[in-house]
């Protein structure tokens, strides 16, 4: 990964806290261990969606823990005050039980910009 970029949106509806997180990724691949054709330029869409893939995946692990830690690392209570600075003054005092249930949804877009694969890897025989 050499640029990223995240923002995080709070909606509120129905009593239900939403943080909309939205993840733009770019990266280089350096090398190859495998015996596929990398190198094809059909394959850079596949590698960038397993790569966005791979990313929403551990974010939500992140939260998760974090949420079952009940530890706002995030900042998304001074978000939530804000963007609803009404709401979080009638809920501030309830932030520890609310933030583990606040529900987050991820989008991750991710683009390789350079391949420094030269060839395929060696084949040891």
């Amino acid at each position: 990964i050499i640029r990223s970029q995240t923002k995080v949106e709070v909606t509120h509806t129905d009593g239900q806290i939403v943080m909309r997180i939205k993840y733009l990724g770019e990266g280089n691949y350096y090398e190859q261990t495998g015996e596929a054709d990398i190198l094809r330029l059909e394959n850079i869409p596949l590698l960038e969606s397993i790569c966005a893939g791979q990313i929403k995946k551990d974010m939500q692990a992140c939260i998760k823990k974090a949420q079952n830690l009940n530890c706002d690392i995030f900042g998304w209570g001074t978000l939530l005050n804000s963007q609803y600075p009404e709401l979080w003054q009638e809920i501030s005092s309830d932030w520890d039980e609310i933030f583990p249930g606040v529900k987050a949804e991820i989008e991750a877009e991710f683009q390789l910009r350079r391949t420094y694969v030269t060839d395929q890897s060696l084949h040891y025989q």
